[in-house]
């Protein structure tokens, strides 16, 4: 199977679009990317259907004009609050057979005949795991030959509000929307199948304004929650502790994205102009501080939130930490280790050959939809045959990357 994905990200005031190409041995080459400004968005979900829909429309002209491809429908994304998850075993016996498409979707059917979450919408049969004859597990049964196919999966429901506002939302835009992605789901599914499935892990997804937790047990999600709190927070942080405004909090943070004061080999002396006119000078490590105090309390909380739901990180878990407004801060995974004191994973992006790492939740749905085989679905797309040309992106982070000390 080769075809196209085109995954788009709501979860943050920063929405973006990726399109990959899935080839026929699961590889993956990322074929456009584009990101936009939103004001439209709080806390990971729309508030502002109009603004998202010029926002969104702005973001699919410009994969056009750049790239040349026009997209006719895509999958998107929400954060665990806004979901419900149940657990479901099914059989069917099929007699020697090999396995094919309408034995899957038998499957599939037995899989959403699971009682329903009252005022919820099934959007996704996550991480199912198939298994033959009772003796042997694979991810993808098809062409196979068995007596037997059985299957267990997460049920991933969606507040039937917020579903009608999707697909409001696609209608405005012209669009088809080919399917939804817990937020977390798409982080889980960038990890080794080694971690993602056969181990405990807990995965933190840390975007503007919201930061959500899955933990997932051998497959099995075991708990989702969500923290009101995220990037934006930093932001605040320092432009209170400094007494700056938010804009020339995140102007000096993007020029210095430092999470640990460790990471800093010279302590330069800033210099900051209020709107009235008044200079304001601070040293790079005081902003740093205030950085490192509000991650490590994100940290505190996700911590805090697993103990109250019994869940004891021990030596057997995995932590894997992601989100473009988190991963920009060096220093990051270290504060990370000291507050859970296990191991942490960090997500492979350099798979998609992305420009930066603002796409990392697109790249991540896309990698989870071409491994799901209830849920892959080719986008609709209508590509121009002509060359379209542009300019890459050079990363701040290469900016000023003097400033950092790198392992």
């Amino acid at each position: 199977m080769d075809f196209d994905v085109v995954a788009i990200d709501i979860t943050s005031s920063m929405p973006s679009i990726c399109i990959g190409n899935i080839n026929k041995a699961g590889q993956i080459q990322s074929k456009a990317q584009v990101c936009v400004e939103c004001s439209g968005i709080k806390k990971g979900v729309i508030e502002d259907l109009e603004t998202v829909t010029v926002s969104l429309s702005q973001m699919i002209k410009a994969v056009k004009t750049q790239y040349g491809i026009d997209t006719r429908s895509a999958f998107i994304n929400v954060p665990c609050y806004m979901c419900k998850i149940s657990y479901h075993s099914v059989t069917e016996d099929i007699y020697n057979k090999e396995i094919d498409d309408e034995i899957v979707q038998k499957i599939k059917s037995k899989l959403l005949s699971a009682p329903r979450h009252e005022g919820y919408t099934v959007i996704d049969i996550a991480l199912t795991k198939f298994m033959l004859d009772s003796n042997l597990e694979t991810r993808d049964p098809l062409g196979k030959f068995a007596n037997r196919l059985s299957a267990s999966a997460n049920i991933i429901s969606i507040k039937t509000e917020y579903f009608e506002i999707l697909k409001n939302l696609f209608e405005k835009l012209g669009m088809q929307m080919d399917g939804i992605v817990m937020n977390t789901l798409s982080g889980l599914s960038l990890l080794p199948f080694s971690d993602s499935e056969r181990s405990n892990v807990v995965v933190l997804n840390i975007s503007r304004e919201i930061t959500d937790i899955t933990v997932c047990q051998f497959g099995k999600i075991a708990y989702v929650d969500t923290i009101f709190a995220g990037a934006k927070n930093i932001i605040k942080d320092v432009s209170i502790g400094l007494n700056i405004s938010p804009e020339d909090a995140e102007k000096v943070l993007r020029n210095y994205p430092i999470a640990d004061p460790q990471y800093i080999i010279q302590d330069i002396e800033n210099s900051v102009k209020t709107a009235s006119g008044e200079s304001i000078t601070f040293m790079l490590s005081d902003m740093v501080t205030f950085v490192r105090d509000r991650i490590l309390d994100i940290y505190d909380i996700c911590l805090e939130r697993l103990e109250q739901e019994g869940i004891l990180l021990s030596k057997d878990y995995k932590i894997c930490i992601y989100g473009s407004d988190i991963e920009k801060y060096s220093g990051y995974m270290d504060l990370a280790q000291q507050v859970f004191d296990i191991k942490i994973k960090k997500i492979p992006y350099a798979l998609f050959e992305v420009e930066d790492i603002c796409y990392g939740a697109v790249c991540g749905m896309i990698r989870y939809i071409s491994q799901h085989p209830l849920l892959r679905k080719e986008s609709k797309l209508h590509v121009k045959h002509e060359p379209v040309f542009r300019k890459k992106k050079s990363s701040l982070l290469k900016k000023f990357i003097g400033f950092l000390k790198i392992d």
